[in-house]
């Protein structure tokens, strides 16, 4: 017995020599991966870390930051008296105006002319050209809350206002709470990160369902739908993604930083000796998950301008991975799949903000030609339209890839579970046009 101690010994410190041996190749190995990777995002320009994001100083009067803390304590007070005086009552839908009961828009009029500074200042905050919240993005991805909790009071405020508008038929003037709306939103789409971007977004797409509720309900001047139709026009949702996504990217690379250094929550405070204990294998599981992480973000990213189908094959591509993985990859597991569908929000926005102007020029123009139609980012040919005799309908095939003949489904459906989206019927001309 005493003759295999001798041996089992040489045995165990040999095999523990060769596990801290492979450790050290791998950990060499995927820490170069890792590295590579990161030199390549800050050669670009781009910021490494979330922390990277530093707030620059803008002038006050010219940053829409200023108006909306001015204007804070009317935001909330008008956001009071919508809880206040409709909560409660089912027949209250501002998504579904023409529904509301008599009550309930004189009500909506009355409280609008109590609170109408709160749209002077929104107007203030909407000419600005620059936006920068005093923001410390060392303090990480959810340091943008309290500011994004005030968009959605003003995405709501403008849409009570709009239709209290059209309900005394002033439609240019509902159509200036639109614009307003969507120039508000765009600037909130310069912050990178991806709550903002979608706090940006639903704003967006409040205002375009807004305006056209206002040309398919009140009379309008052909200067006004004009100057929606240039607004809308200006719209950079492509820019926007690319910007969310590399914040979004430099947010990942940011959460690794935390865990090896055990300053991260993600994990329940799990630093990264936790992960997978002993010989350095820890840090080559986490350098693997990194550089897995910053390859997909790369991806998107990359894929960002690709047509929507060519986003779609790429990832799932990304999602089978991540599937396959087995224990590979937990943190990218954690952080990376609700960046997947930003994209296709966006394709949605870029849908109605299409089918939007072509109801413009078919107001404008009386008619348009189908072949000038624009592109359908779900189907990648033109968008459709149909016209009966309540009006024109038009729309994309939506996710589904199927033409439903304009059938746009239900306002309790989600986008997507909607047949096609779009906007319609709505009259080639406006009627009592002034």
């Amino acid at each position: 017995m005493k003759k295999l101690i001798k041996p089992l010994v040489v045995l165990l410190v040999i095999a523990a020599v060769a596990l801290v041996a492979a450790g050290l190749l791998i950990t060499r190995s995927t820490h170069s991966s890792v590295t590579a990777l990161r030199q390549e995002i800050t050669q670009n320009g781009d910021p490494l870390y979330f922390a990277d994001f530093q707030p620059q100083s803008i002038d006050g009067e010219s940053n829409g930051y200023f108006h909306l803390m001015n204007a804070k304590e009317e935001i909330l007070a008008f956001n009071d008296f919508l809880m206040e005086g409709f909560n409660g009552e089912s027949e209250v839908n501002f998504n579904d105006p023409k529904k509301l009961s008599k009550s309930n828009v004189d009500r909506l009029v009355t409280g609008i002319e109590v609170h109408k500074e709160l749209l002077d200042q929104i107007e203030s905050m909407a000419a600005c050209e620059q936006y920068q919240a005093d923001l410390d993005f060392t303090e990480g991805m959810f340091v943008s809350l309290p500011h994004l909790n005030l968009f959605t009071s003003i995405a709501d405020s403008l849409q009570a206002k709009t239709v209290a508008d059209v309900s005394q038929q002033r439609g240019d003037e509902a159509i200036r709470n639109c614009i307003s709306g969507m120039q508000i939103s765009r600037l909130l789409m310069n912050e990178p990160i991806l709550v903002s971007f979608l706090v940006a977004i639903g704003l967006e797409r409040t205002m375009l369902d807004s305006a056209f509720y206002v040309i398919s309900s009140a009379p309008t001047s052909a200067e006004s739908r004009a100057e929606l139709a240039l607004e809308i026009a200006n719209s950079a949702y492509g820019s926007g993604v690319v910007r969310v996504l590399k914040g979004e990217r430099s947010c990942g690379i940011q959460t690794f930083k935390d865990i090896r250094e055990g300053n991260n929550d993600l994990l329940e405070g799990a630093d990264a000796s936790r992960l997978i204990p002993g010989f350095g294998f820890e840090r080559a599981y986490l350098n693997d998950d990194e550089a897995k992480y910053i390859e997909f973000m790369n991806a998107m990213i990359a894929s960002a301008a690709e047509s929507h189908g060519e986003r779609v094959r790429v990832f799932a591509e990304i999602s089978q991975e991540i599937e396959d993985s087995g224990f590979r990859f937990m943190v990218t597991k954690l952080i990376l799949p609700g960046i997947l569908a930003v994209t296709e929000v966006v394709d949605q926005l870029e849908v109605k903000a299409g089918c939007l102007q072509v109801i413009l020029r078919l107001q404008a123009e009386g008619e348009v030609a189908l072949e000038d139609l624009p592109e359908d980012p779900f189907s990648g040919k033109p968008l459709l339209a149909k016209q009966t005799e309540q009006g024109w309908t038009v729309y994309s095939v939506g996710v589904n890839q199927q033409d439903d003949k304009g059938d746009l489904g239900t306002l309790v459906q989600n986008w997507r579970q909607k047949p096609d989206i779009g906007y319609g019927p709505a009259l080639a001309s406006p009627f009592g046009e002034n």
